[in-house]
């Protein structure tokens, strides 16, 4: 029996979902079909259905990763935040929101950053701390911290 309507638009929008082109389309079509024909138009319901099922299994995983790496931007981001206070650029008497303001302004003067805390991948994020802390240390051993910020 070949693949159904309902399988065919679920097929499609997984291969979407995941962005996958269509080579590697044709290519998981015939690994599936033992190479008996790399359109989806051609399988059997069975067939249909592994794909889908392989599919499903691709977006589960990519959604971890994005949940993985969202949460060490957050880890990321809290550091910034202690490294901040460790400067003396912001205080626990400040708002969240003028808090924000002050380390977005301190990324666009100190830094090679020209964007929003919020919108840094990962590796941004790791050489933002690592200019952080060089800015700290070299606060550090000169005795004032706020003197050399302004």
């Amino acid at each position: 029996m070949k693949r159904t309507q309902n399988q065919n638009k679920r097929i499609y929008r997984l291969l979407n979902d995941l962005n996958i082109s269509t080579d590697d389309k044709k290519n998981m079509v015939l690994s599936i079909t033992k190479s008996r024909t790399e359109h989806t138009s051609e399988m059997y319901y069975a067939e249909a259905q592994r794909l889908i099922e392989k599919l499903e299994e691709m977006t589960e995983q990519t959604g971890k990763q994005d949940k993985q790496q969202n949460e060490l931007k957050q880890r990321f981001r809290r550091s910034v935040f202690v490294l901040m206070y460790e400067i003396g650029l912001i205080n626990s008497q400040m708002t969240s929101g003028e808090k924000v303001r002050e380390i977005n302004a301190f990324i666009q003067r100190k830094t090679k950053f020209q964007k929003h805390l919020n919108s840094f991948t990962v590796d941004e994020l790791t050489t933002l701390l690592n200019q952080l802390q060089a800015i700290r240390r070299r606060y550090q051993e000169a005795d004032g911290f706020n003197a050399k910020l302004n």
